[in-house]
């Protein structure tokens, strides 16, 4: 977690005030600088001051959960504390509500030493297979587990998930079922189509308009939480392949060096930007991280984006998935989860 934070400075020898400070959150050390920048995003200053969060109590005013506030944060909105045993508060208050629960949340799980989550969310969660009685409620899931299961499996689970919400009456409950059991459904698709697909990155750059920003939009996907451009970019420049996986020189021939909608923003100069919240990446992008230049020319950002094509290996029949309806498929699915299993074979 990084971006901006106002931190409280209070000294015997100077006067007590807010200062500005780009903040960086790395394991359990939480870095300060002063907010300049180059022309990369880096810090064109060493690290001021560096906090260790490890067993600190992270109080949040603006929930309610911390008393007392500090005469410093009366009349002040998003301020927060890192509280440590025999050590006074530092302060600190971030530009919005949402902001201020990206930040604490990062620092609690930092004191509680977990590691920061990675990349984007699954299509199907751990509560999805509990509800269809395939785990113990609150059970974690594992990937090789969740692949383990087969499909008559989770069909009858589902039916049985299903006839005992009716024997109670409880039509939540079934709706429930169904969801979790989509939720499976697409997951195990999914999983199966990226088995397909190689990966390719093509990184571009844009400068910042003072009207239209950067002219890149882009909108989280849900429940994936990735973050997808809506449409092509015209303000992107100098596209080129930054990397791509093996199995993919066929479709990399006659592929659109450009950036279309549909790609999935993966990066931002230096920083891998996947799972990502949109408030990071827009405090990312803001005007006192990519600062005007020498004459008020804005710099040039690195953009990049990933794209997922089909490997050669299965290209032959590309034009037939492409007419496939996406709905067609979730029905045909559903349809062989439901599908009773095949006779035993006659004895012999």
């Amino acid at each position: 977690m990084d971006g901006f934070l106002l931190k409280f400075a209070s000294s015997t020898f100077t006067s007590s005030r807010w200062r500005d400070k780009y903040a960086a959150l790395d394991g359990a050390t939480l870095r300060c600088f002063e907010p300049t920048f180059d022309s990369t995003g880096a810090p064109t200053k060493n690290c001021q001051a560096a906090l260790e969060i490890s067993g600190a109590t992270i109080a949040d005013f603006d929930a309610g959960d911390a008393e007392p506030r500090p005469a410093a944060a009366l009349k002040r909105r998003g301020v927060f504390a890192v509280r440590r045993a025999g050590e006074r508060d530092v302060l600190f208050q971030a530009e919005s509500a949402a902001l201020r629960g990206l930040w604490v949340e990062a620092l609690r799980r930092a004191s509680r030493g977990e590691p920061a989550p990675a990349g984007a969310k699954t299509l199907d969660e751990d509560a999805d297979y509990a509800i269809l009685g395939l785990a113990p409620a609150g059970g974690r899931v594992p990937a090789a587990a969740r692949e383990a299961f087969t499909d008559p499996q989770i069909a009858r689970a589902y039916k049985a998930s299903v006839a005992a919400a009716a024997l109670r009456n409880d039509r939540a409950e079934r709706d429930r079922c169904t969801r979790a059991l989509q939720n499976v459904v697409a997951a195990r698709r999914a999983r199966t189509e990226a088995a397909r697909c190689g990966s390719c990155v093509l990184r571009g750059y844009a400068r910042r308009d003072p009207e239209d920003g950067f002219g890149i939009a882009i909108e989280v996907e849900e429940p994936t939480g990735e973050l997808v451009l809506l449409e092509a970019p015209t303000t992107v420049t100098d596209v080129v392949v930054h990397d791509y996986s093996p199995g993919i020189q066929r479709w990399l021939r006659d592929a659109p060096i450009k950036f279309m909608a549909g790609d999935v923003l993966v990066g931002i100069g230096d920083d891998d930007v996947r799972g990502w919240p949109m408030e990071r990446v827009l405090a990312r992008l803001c005007e006192r991280r990519v600062a005007a230049g020498p004459g008020g020319r804005a710099p040039a950002v690195a953009f990049l984006v990933e794209r997922r094509p089909l490997l050669d290996a299965y290209c032959a029949d590309l034009e037939a998935r492409q007419s496939d309806d996406v709905e067609d498929r979730m029905d045909r699915d559903l349809d062989a989860l439901d599908a009773p299993p095949p006779p035993p074979p006659p004895p012999r």
